[in-house]
């Protein structure tokens, strides 16, 4: 996607992709640090919202494990498949 743009601008956020999907967790816009995660359709051109983490985290890193987002950081959270 050229312009992919999330509900909020944030950095060391931590993305993977699933099923055609884009998914970004967390993340910080230099003072906040965000809990939410986000899921980005290609097809429809369109951000939603699905479950937020246990804790807001920045600077993780997030791997797609049999059909599960896990994301890493130092408390490691699984997502589990919202589609």
């Amino acid at each position: 996607c050229i312009y992919c743009i999330t509900s909020a601008g944030r950095s060391q956020a931590a993305v993977c992709s699933n099923q055609g999907l884009l998914y970004v967790f967390g993340g910080t816009d230099s003072w906040n640090c965000y809990n939410t995660v986000e899921v980005y359709d290609r097809q429809k051109n369109v951000w939603r919202f699905v479950a937020s983490m246990s804790q807001a985290r920045r600077g993780a890193a997030a791997v797609n494990y049999r059909g599960q987002h896990t994301s890493y950081s130092r408390i490691p959270i699984i997502v589990k498949n919202h589609i």
